[in-house]
């Protein structure tokens, strides 16, 4: 029941959902959490959901520094791929992929913007992220 439990983690948005669809799954912890014996079951179980669900483990990490690095070799491939076509003489070819890049770019601004403009240190901080191509984990 345990790993189903960290099952219904992976798949909810909060611990509150994880449990209850955990507790619909097993009635006997739908009995247990409502017992006025074990109050501290249900705490308890959400407690430990949220230390599982917010825990830094080293997949998270690795994820994390493989998705950056794929996003900044990219962007590398892109501006090679531009100087390549321009040293060809491909000129209208090249204007046209610098233009692409450049609107990706300008739009993933404009949504970083208009998404954290309440909070202006996370806003900074998303468009830092976005500018160097940077994967925030």
């Amino acid at each position: 029941m345990g790993a189903s439990f960290k099952r219904f983690l992976g798949v909810t948005a909060t611990e509150e959902g994880a449990f209850a669809s955990w507790a619909k799954m097993h009635p006997a912890m739908n009995e247990l959490s409502l017992s006025p014996n074990y109050e501290f079951f249900k705490p308890l179980m959400l407690s430990i959901g949220k230390n599982i669900r917010h825990s830094a483990t080293k997949t998270k990490l690795l994820i994390s520094v493989g998705a950056s690095l794929a996003s900044m070799l990219d962007v590398a491939g892109d501006i090679y791929t531009i100087w390549f076509y321009r040293s060809l003489g491909l000129q209208d070819a090249a204007n046209l992929m610098t233009v692409f890049v450049a609107l990706s770019i300008g739009l993933q601004t404009f949504l970083v913007i208009s998404i954290h403009r309440k909070n202006k240190r996370r806003m900074l901080v998303e468009l830092l992220a976005t500018i160097t191509v940077s994967e925030r984990s």
